[in-house]
Parts: structure tokens; C-alpha cells; sequence
């Protein structure tokens, strides 16, 4: 496993890399990992599930963006 030991902890100083996957892709790749034993793969899944949960709570919360008549300034 690239990056990661055995136990699915991240080693020191292991390259980070950042993925850009649609929720469909990513809840994929969970269940994908859901076939790998527990003591390789469940901190992995943690980590993605807080990443996910982040940006997901990140893009729900409402920009404080003033309304006008309706409107989104910016959108169409």
C-alpha cells in the first residue's frame, strides 16, 4: 500500500494527494473498501467520511450573499 501501513494510518512524511470524485465515485470507492479487511481499510474509510462530511457541510452552508428581488447576484 502506497502511502499507507498495514493498519490503514497514513506514515510520516507519505505524499498527500488530492482527488476530485463526484459523491457517486466516492461512496464507490467506500464500498469498494468495504470488501478490504477492517484492520487495513477502516481508518482510510474514516478519512474519507470526514473529508466528505467537511466539504458536503462546506457547500450546504448558505454563502452570506445578499438577495435582491429574488435573485442571486451572479447567478442566472
Amino acid at each position: 500500500m502506497n502511502g499507507a501501513n498495514m493498519n490503514g494510518n497514513t506514515n510520516n512524511g507519505s505524499q498527500v494527494i488530492t482527488l476530485q470524485l463526484s459523491l457517486d465515485d466516492v461512496n464507490i470507492v467506500l464500498a469498494g473498501l468495504g470488501e478490504v479487511p477492517a484492520k487495513i481499510s477502516l481508518a482510510v474509510i474514516e478519512r474519507v467520511r470526514q473529508q466528505a462530511s467537511a466539504q458536503l457541510q462546506q457547500n450546504a452552508a448558505p454563502a452570506n450573499v445578499p438577495v435582491t428581488n429574488g435573485e442571486i447576484p451572479g447567478v442566472n
